[in-house]
Order: C-alpha cells, then sequence, then structure tokens
C-alpha cells in the first residue's frame, strides 16, 4: 500500500486563493419529491444574536485556515491543471480503444448466444405447445380461460417464427465474427497504445503536483480540526444554525455540543454530512437515539444511530398503502433506528452489517416504506424462496427475487390494490425497470445491504455492496453513461467507494475537496465529469486515484475500474439431485383416514428441475417451489388409500399474488379440477378444499398450471379428508 504520509504531501497546501464565501449567506429553499419541502423561520432577537455569534466563528476559521496556506506560483498551478486535463482526454480515449476492442472481441459470445439460442427454439416451440395444450384442458367456466389460450396460442406463434430468424441471427453473427477477427489486431494495439499514452500523462500529472512543493506544510493537526469545523459551519450556514437553535436552550445546546465534538464533525463529513446540511436536525435525532438506546454509543450501533440521523435530518415522506390514511406522513428515525437494532440482534439481517461505515448504512436505512414492511420482505424471502438468502452476493443474495419473482411489464400495475403496500402491489402485479429496480432495493435494505439508485439512459437500475465491491443490477455494467446521486457518472460513484476502502487517504480526498468548497471551487467528483476542475478538486481527483492504485482494485486502464466480478453461485437448489430426507418423502394417515402428503414426496419430478425446486423449510423439513416460468411442468404424488371414494383435496402452501390456480387430475380421468389458490400476502396459508375421486390402492395426483399471468407458488404440503369427515384446516403458521 501506499505510505499516506507521502499523500499527505498533496493534501494541505493552496495557490492562489479565490475570494471567501459570503459570510451567513442564505442558501436556496429546496424541494425534492421524496423529503419534506424546506422552510425557512424568521430570526428572533435570540436567532440574530446567535447568527452574528456563528457568522464570527465561521470567518474567525476561515481567516486562520488561509493564513496556514502557502501560496503556489501561479505558472506551476496552471502547469499541473493543464497535465490534468491532457490525462483527462487520455484516460477518455484509452476507455473508447478499450471499448471498440471489447466490443470486437465479444463477436465470439455473440455467436456462441445465437448458436444457443437456435439450439434451445426447437424445445421451447414443445414448451409453447406443452402450454397452450394445458390452457386448452383446463375446466370449462374456469376464470380467464379464454384470455389464457389465446396468450399461449400468441407464444407458441412468436416462438414457430423465432425459429426462422434465429438461423438468420447465427448466419449474421458469423459473419460479423469474420470480420471483427480480421480487425482484432489493430483494435488490440490502438488499445495499447493509448493505455500507455495515459499512463504516460498520469506520470507528468503528478510530476506537476510534486512540483507545487505541497510538503512544506509540516503539521496538519490544528489545520484539520479548524477545517473540519469550518465545513460544518459552512454547510449548515450560520442562518440555518441560528433557525434551529433560537428554539430553545435545548437546541442551542446541541449545536454547541456539536461545535465542540470535532472527533463527531470528521464522522460526519466523512459520510457526505446531514441532509441540507441540517446538522442540529441530524444532532437532534442522534441525541434522541442514544437516550433511547444506550448501545448507540459506541460500535455498530454508534454508526448506524449517526447514519439515521444524517440520513433523516431532513423528514422522509413516508410510502403507505393508499388506503391507509392515517398512516405517519413521514419516517420516523427514531423507529428506523430501533427497527435495524432489533433485526441486527434476532440474526435477521446480513452478517455483513456488523461492519458497514456510516455512509454505507446511510444507503440501508434511507428506504421510504414503513419499518414494518421491510419485515414483511425479510419473512417473504424466509418462507416462500430461502434459497435466495444463501446465495452469493454476486449471484443475487437477496436481489435476486426481482429476477424469479417480478413479472416484467406494465399490463398489471392497474390491479394494484390500494390497502397492500407498495411492494406487496409489485410483487403480486410486476412492472418495468423503475418497480423492479426499486424492489431489488427494498430487499436489500430489508437485509441490512447498502444500495442505491443508477439511472441509465432511459432505464432504472440499481447498484449494491458487495464483499469485492459494489456491482451493478438490473441494467449494464458500469460504463460511465449512468447517473448516480451527489457524484453524478457511476464511474465516479465506484472510485469514490474504492477510495474508502483506505480509510486514511479517502481522508486526504475529502480534505482537498473541503478547501475546495472553503475557495468557492465548482465541486467535481471524478475523471467522467463534463466540468474541469480547479485547483482542489483536481487534486482530490489525482490523490483518489493513488489511493485506489495503491489497493490494487483497478487495471491501468481507468480509475474505478470493476473489480473482478466473483463467480456468480448457483442458488442452493440447483437443477439436478437433491437430498431429500426419507421423512419427507413419507406418505402419512392418520387414524381418521386423513393423508398428508409433503409436497418434497414427488414421485415425478424426484429432482430440482428448472421450474420445480425443493428447498429447506423455515418451517422444517423441506418444502416445493414452483416457479413463475413454469407452465409446461407437472408434478405428480404417486400413494396408496386403503378406502376408495370422494376426498377434500387442499393445500398449504404460500402465493404472492390473486388468481392463482393449480389443475389437478385424479388417475389420468378426463376430468381436470382447478383449485383456487387464495392470496397469502407471501405468508403461509390454506386453499380451500376441492373434491376429487380415488381409488383403492394405488393413486396417482397430477397438478399442472395454466394461467397466462402465473406467479410462483410455494407448497409445503397436501391434505386429503374423506367427505365423510369434518374438513380440518391445519393451523397457520
Amino acid at each position: 500500500m501506499m505510505k499516506c504520509n507521502h499523500i499527505l504531501t498533496a493534501v494541505i497546501a493552496g495557490g492562489i486563493l479565490l475570494s471567501g464565501l459570503a459570510d451567513g449567506a442564505e442558501t436556496k429553499l429546496r424541494k425534492t419529491r421524496d423529503r419534506a419541502p424546506e422552510t425557512s423561520t424568521e430570526l428572533t432577537t435570540v436567532g440574530e444574536k446567535l447568527e452574528a455569534q456563528y457568522t464570527e466563528i465561521l470567518n474567525s476559521l476561515k481567516a486562520e485556515i488561509m493564513r496556514q496556506l502557502p501560496t503556489i506560483d501561479s505558472s506551476k498551478e496552471t502547469a499541473f491543471l493543464s497535465a490534468l486535463q491532457d490525462e483527462t482526454k487520455a484516460l477518455k480515449h484509452a476507455i473508447l480503444k478499450a471499448k471498440d476492442l471489447r466490443i470486437c472481441r465479444a463477436k465470439d459470445g455473440k455467436l456462441i448466444e445465437a448458436q444457443d439460442k437456435l439450439e434451445e427454439a426447437p424445445k421451447r416451440v414443445v414448451d409453447a405447445q406443452a402450454r397452450l395444450n394445458r390452457a386448452l384442458a383446463m375446466p370449462e367456466g374456469s376464470d380467464d380461460k379464454a384470455k389464457t389460450v389465446n396468450w399461449f396460442k400468441g407464444k407458441l406463434e412468436k416462438r414457430q417464427a423465432d425459429v426462422k430468424k434465429l438461423k438468420g441471427s447465427v448466419k449474421k453473427a458469423e459473419d460479423a465474427l469474420k470480420k471483427a477477427r480480421l480487425k482484432e489486431p489493430e483494435l488490440a494495439k490502438k488499445s495499447e497504445n493509448a493505455t500507455k499514452v495515459y499512463e504516460q500523462a498520469k506520470l507528468n500529472t503528478w510530476q506537476t503536483v510534486e512540483a507545487l512543493g505541497l510538503h512544506r506544510l509540516a503539521s496538519k493537526s490544528q489545520f484539520d480540526d479548524n477545517l473540519v469545523k469550518y465545513t460544518v459551519l459552512s454547510e449548515a450556514t450560520p442562518r440555518y444554525l441560528a433557525e434551529f437553535a433560537q428554539q430553545g436552550q435545548a437546541q442551542e445546546k446541541l449545536i454547541n455540543q456539536l461545535l465542540s465534538n470535532n472527533k463527531l464533525m470528521l464522522q460526519m463529513l466523512l459520510a457526505d454530512g446531514a441532509w441540507w446540511g441540517k446538522y442540529g436536525e441530524a444532532m437532534e435525532i442522534y441525541t434522541a437515539i442514544q437516550n433511547i438506546s444506550p448501545k448507540a454509543k459506541e460500535g455498530i450501533y454508534q454508526r448506524l444511530a449517526l447514519a439515521v440521523s444524517l440520513e433523516h435530518a431532513v423528514p422522509l415522506l413516508q410510502r403507505n398503502a393508499k388506503a391507509k390514511k392515517d398512516a405517519p406522513k413521514y419516517v420516523d428515525p427514531v423507529k428506523r433506528y430501533l427497527s435495524y437494532e432489533k433485526s441486527y440482534e434476532q440474526g435477521e439481517l446480513d452478517p455483513a452489517f456488523k461492519n458497514l461505515s456510516v455512509w454505507e448504512l446511510r444507503k440501508v436505512v434511507d428506504g421510504k416504506d414503513p419499518d414494518d414492511v421491510f419485515a414483511w420482505g425479510r419473512e417473504l424471502l424466509q418462507n416462500y424462496r430461502p434459497s435466495h438468502l444463501n446465495i452469493d452476493y454476486s449471484a443475487g443474495r437477496y436481489a435476486k427475487a426481482v429476477d424469479t419473482e417480478i413479472f416484467y411489464g406494465s399490463d398489471h400495475v392497474k390491479d394494484d390494490l390500494p390497502e397492500l403496500e407498495f411492494f406487496q402491489n409489485v410483487l403480486a402485479n410486476g412492472g418495468i425497470c423503475g418497480r423492479r429496480a426499486f424492489f431489488g432495493r427494498f430487499l436489500l435494505r430489508a437485509y441490512g445491504i447498502p444500495t442505491t439508485a443508477r439511472r441509465e439512459p432511459g432505464h432504472a437500475t440499481l447498484a449494491h455492496w458487495t464483499p469485492n465491491g459494489w456491482e451493478t443490477r438490473l441494467g449494464g455494467q458500469w460504463s460511465g453513461r449512468a447517473s448516480m446521486d451527489r457524484y453524478g457518472y457511476d464511474m465516479d460513484f465506484l472510485a469514490n467507494t474504492q477510495a474508502r476502502n483506505d480509510a486514511e487517504g479517502f481522508k486526504i480526498v475529502k480534505r482537498l475537496q473541503w478547501i475546495g468548497d472553503l475557495v468557492q471551487e465548482t465541486p467535481v467528483y471524478g475523471y467522467y465529469s463534463k466540468r474541469e476542475p480547479n485547483l482542489w478538486y483536481g487534486l482530490s481527483l489525482v490523490v483518489q486515484r493513488r489511493v485506489i492504485e495503491s489497493l490494487k482494485v483497478n487495471t491501468p486502464e481507468f480509475v474505478g475500474t470493476p473489480p473482478e466480478r466473483a463467480m456468480k453461485a448457483s442458488v442452493s437448489n440447483v437443477i439436478g439431485t437433491v437430498d431429500i430426507p426419507q421423512s419427507e418423502r413419507e406418505i402419512r394417515v392418520d387414524g381418521e383416514g386423513v393423508i398428508t402428503i409433503p409436497a418434497s414426496a414427488c414421485s415425478k419430478p424426484a429432482n430440482n428441475t428448472d421450474v420445480i425446486t425443493f428447498v429447506e423449510s423455515c418451517l422444517g423439513g423441506m418444502q416445493m417451489h414452483y416457479s413463475r416460468y413454469g407452465g409446461s411442468d407437472t408434478f405428480e404424488y404417486e400413494f396408496e388409500v386403503t378406502k376408495a371414494g370422494k376426498y377434500l383435496l387442499s393445500a398449504k402452501l404460500i402465493t404472492p399474488a390473486w388468481k392463482q390456480f393449480l389443475f389437478v387430475n385424479s388417475n389420468g380421468s378426463e376430468k381436470t379440477t382447478e383449485m383456487a389458490l387464495p392470496y397469502t400476502v407471501g405468508k403461509w396459508g390454506d386453499s380451500e378444499p376441492v373434491e376429487i375421486e380415488l381409488l383403492k390402492g394405488t393413486n396417482v395426483l397430477t397438478f399442472s398450471r395454466a394461467h397466462y399471468f402465473q406467479k410462483g407458488i410455494t407448497i409445503k404440503e397436501f391434505k386429503l379428508s374423506p367427505v365423510n369427515q369434518t374438513f380440518r384446516k391445519q393451523i397457520s403458521f
């Protein structure tokens, strides 16, 4: 790792300074869709005195800091900024040439992809025909039978047409690959040369940094304290601190406590400060949390408390079910803290949660939904798709449910129910990129994993923390095209996350930015910005790049390079052999003739498929999941019956949406019985019984699905009760 002291030589010195901030200037009132609008309050006599007091402190600190900043020769400053411009141009050129080469080499993959699709196409036609046959076999009078039949007819016709199209696609991919192989040597050479030019440009830039003579500032201790305090006062502004402090002695005391605690102020600033500079409000929340929970004074609890305080300093509008007119308007920050504290202590959160920084925790606690909705999200996965809980982070731990459960399309959004919470409706009715990305972030937050929005042109995606670095999901890889919060471009956000892995080095990056703010430079947070940085923000970019390179998380091609993705682990319920205990394959009959069939006691399939999987259940034993991508797959149970007759069939299961069905056939008869499944909102429930006929001796029940808008279902067991016995509902868990 690069010596931190070496970076320090590039940190705390100055060149030609610009005029200072307009002391005590009011900020513009701000409004956002998700936050309470900012308001301004008239100052009382006490408030005016406090504003003058805070302004005097601000001016005094600024004067002291500027006295400590040595002057740099203007020609050396110009040389640095010119070198930085050349480096940025070389970087962008190297990226373009690397992209050209990458696209060329991807032609192999495009051909393989086309060949795989062509090979799979006939199977998809067979599958579509099987689905259509299932739909045609639906009982007459079934809800939406005509719509379901037409849906699968359309699917079959499309897949039949795809076979012809894919043959042309393979030929096109073959021709493209031949051309690419001819171009590849030239493109590889251009990329290599562009990278060399960029490496030389980086070296030139660093030489100009060293020529600035910044090492002459020997000590930084007092300077740091002053700069941190000045930055907090500047971000908060004396006016708004006074507005807060004039409310009473308790509020004024909080401001005094903050301004006398440099360690806390530094911790706040490294986490990007309070929303809109509302440090007084953040201190009020922080103190309230620590008063109600003494644990919040150290370790993970203190970091969590501070993260909540900074993130909720401006109240966050709560997203309530539309029918809940009396629900709180804003998220309660103290309750938000307590909910995560409790979940952490009960072992409900991801194991990585305990090591997250304040900045990372802010991207956990910023959800708009009520705390009990996050609890529902955890319960949903634990009950319905437990296989998503233990896969690799890069394979989609928690967020994989977006791919497996959320229907892509807006046709059913109109069916959202006002009494349901937003994400319960998303689970039931699907949506396009926005709702899908929201759902992924919701589940990640529910388990304590940092996540944030990542907006591609015309598309909403997300990014989330992993032990190997932040990754993207539901869209393209890090590219410099997508936008993200204060950092602007996604590659600049990524670089910021990487530099944070060196705590001391990152402090230096932030210190440079704070000086830039002091002299009124326009913030520039990365090389991908369209703005050209001035001295201090320019130095912060160079130092941040050096920090990242010292951590060896990027290639020489560009700053903020995505780390190599970990091999994506398959979900625990992989296709093929599954170890189902014998006890979970045993079909039981009690003294009253009630037959209990564990869902995992299938005679067909006996192992996992791409549609039907068997996993361990949070209720104990095993359970089955039938994927929403199913339709042609059937499953069967073979068992013995000692007494022929009519039985009432029911199931203990979980459904994520309404209008879901199973169709059951007994012993290959011509009659197919429709089982309407209850909407359980992702929790365990029991279906209403349907009547079927069983024979004495060996019986086979065959289950199928065919509804055009079917969702996944999870089944724990079936029960068959003789009609002459009073039907006994199972105890709900």
